[in-house]
């Protein structure tokens, strides 16, 4: 399902963080989930955002994004068997495919070839994602870290 997105709008640090921190309070979820989710919705992003810069010279390419706030609150709200599963056992692992909603960006200025991609919009939105993306990872290995030095100190 296609979504149009009006304005490419770059979150700042504050605010990408006050409503990742609003999602997780909600959710009530672990770290390592939250931050594995966001890794694969960035990894997602930064693959349209390389699609969007491949296809710059297409005739009728329409530039695509994914909307993060809602890709990953639909990532972390729990499914049905989920909730039913967390009552006999508790898993964290789910390897299964994450149906982002994909959207249109609207072009600031439109083109001759009907082309949607702006590369200074594109440029400025791989950064921004790369950076984003970057952080999930360390945040990610940072959790994994404190779990292994966590089992290698527990006496068994």
């Amino acid at each position: 399902m296609l979504y149009i997105l009006k304005t490419p709008v770059f979150l700042g640090a504050s605010t990408h963080c006050e409503w990742a921190m609003e999602i997780r309070r909600a959710n009530g979820r672990d770290n390592d989930l939250f931050w594995e989710k966001s890794l694969s919705i960035y990894g997602r992003k930064l693959e349209l955002i390389a699609s969007n810069i491949a296809n710059a010279d297409t005739p009728n390419y329409k530039a695509r994004d994914l909307d993060f706030k809602s890709a990953l609150s639909q990532a972390m709200a729990p499914s049905e068997a989920e909730l039913q599963s967390s009552q006999r056992s508790r898993t964290l692992h789910s390897n299964d495919p994450l149906p982002f909603p994909i959207l249109y960006r609207v072009p600031s200025q439109g083109s001759v070839d009907n082309n949607t991609v702006d590369m200074d919009v594109e440029r400025a939105a791989f950064a921004d994602t790369a950076v984003r993306y970057e952080l999930a990872i360390q945040k990610l290995s940072h959790e994994y870290k404190e779990m292994e030095e966590l089992l290698r100190t527990t006496p068994y």
